[in-house]
């Protein structure tokens, strides 16, 4: 008996196959929007382009569009990759030099207060005027495509490093500037991106300190002292209320 009924649980529990497929239609559900406006759009494209008689040299239609691309595919093929290593060296430059002045600014205060100014202020020159100067200072072969390439994402990267550095909490960084770490400790275990404190809110409310603050004892005690800090508990109990008065136990 307890057999067949341990058979029939089994049964009735959710094949892997059944939740992939359930997951399956649940993305397919959450997709449905998009897809219908991307439908709609291309749909009125081409009814448009049809209807019109524009000239495709002006506006090509999309079935246009997807005939010529296979026509020409060997082209295009022979031209991606050029255009994808343009792409990623010009990203890998501008976040490696995103990186580096937003450490920069971080630790000198006047450096961010001269040079910012200075990078807002040229997100408002026209990239269609400076590529032909690029072109004409650097040539025409792969450094001006990642240069531009790196003058397009420097900004939005050294901002987003900016603020992933103001976002810390203060309390991390008062907790190991009580501990007497250096400013690049603290800037390398608080205030870099991927060591930011992250964790639910139902995990801070249990606690008075987010995790990663309470690892940090660990991570800056000396290797000696280290196993004696993890050993001790991390739980201390303190009374809530006291007996009254007259009663004979402690508080």
């Amino acid at each position: 008996m307890p057999d067949e009924s341990l058979k029939r649980t089994l049964m009735t529990l959710p094949q892997p196959s059944d939740s992939r497929l359930a997951a399956l239609r649940a993305a397919l559900y959450r997709a449905m929007p998009a897809l219908l406006a991307g439908c709609v759009f291309l749909a009125a494209w081409e009814l448009y382009v049809d209807l019109s008689g524009i000239k495709p040299s002006i506006l090509p239609a999309p079935s246009r569009i997807v005939i010529q691309g296979w026509l020409n595919r060997e082209a295009l093929i022979s031209n991606t990759w050029p255009t994808l290593g343009a792409t990623l060296g010009g990203f890998a430059l501008s976040l490696a030099f995103a990186f580096a002045a937003s450490i920069l600014m971080d630790f000198m205060p006047f450096m961010r207060r001269a040079l910012l100014p200075i990078f807002i202020a040229s997100q408002t020159l026209p990239l269609v005027a400076i590529a032909p100067l690029v072109v004409l200072w650097f040539g025409f072969g792969l450094l001006p495509k990642v240069l531009l390439v790196a003058l397009v994402t420097f900004f939005p990267l050294l901002v987003a490093l900016l603020q992933g550095y103001e976002s810390t909490d203060r309390d991390i960084a008062e907790l190991l500037n009580s501990m007497k770490a250096s400013r690049w400790r603290i800037f390398r275990l608080a205030r870099l991106p991927p060591r930011c404190p992250i964790s639910s809110p139902a995990s801070e409310s249990r606690s008075p300190m987010p995790s990663s603050a309470r690892s940090l004892p660990n991570m800056l005690a000396p290797p000696a002292a280290s196993a004696s800090i993890s050993s001790t508990p991390r739980t201390i109990s303190v009374p809530i209320s006291c007996s009254p008065p007259s009663s004979s136990a402690p508080c």
